[in-house]
């Protein structure tokens, strides 16, 4: 991967730009590796997005509590129910949220563990 050397404040520039996308689609219309991307440079220049603390600042083993949490409450494995979610609608708000975050941090986490293996 090639590196490249930015100013902080043009960073923080752009990381601002973007924090409103966050602030206004999310979770709606999110992207995982984005995300990463975002909590990565908010650890850089000292501010995360508003969502960091309720994901555990994006930590694997905080990840995995989240989606086992999950499983318990929806009573399946996580990749059943996401099959499942993608063929039916909610039927509940709680239900709801756990298809959204269960789809979000399945695949962050399967972005995390491919970064681990680079």
């Amino acid at each position: 991967m090639k590196e490249i050397c930015v100013r902080k404040e043009d960073l923080e520039l752009l990381y601002e730009y973007a924090l409103s996308h966050c602030k206004e689609v999310c979770p709606q219309e999110r992207n995982p590796r984005t995300c990463l991307a975002m909590v990565k440079i908010g650890k850089l220049i000292g501010r995360y997005p508003p969502c960091v603390k309720s994901y555990g600042y994006f930590e694997k083993s905080f990840l995995k509590r989240m989606l086992k949490e999950i499983e318990i409450r929806e009573g399946k494995r996580i990749k059943e129910f996401i099959k499942e979610m993608k063929k039916r609608n909610p039927r509940s708000l709680q239900e709801y949220e756990d298809s959204i975050d269960s789809e979000f941090i399945y695949n962050i986490l399967e972005i995390l563990e491919g970064e681990d293996d680079a």
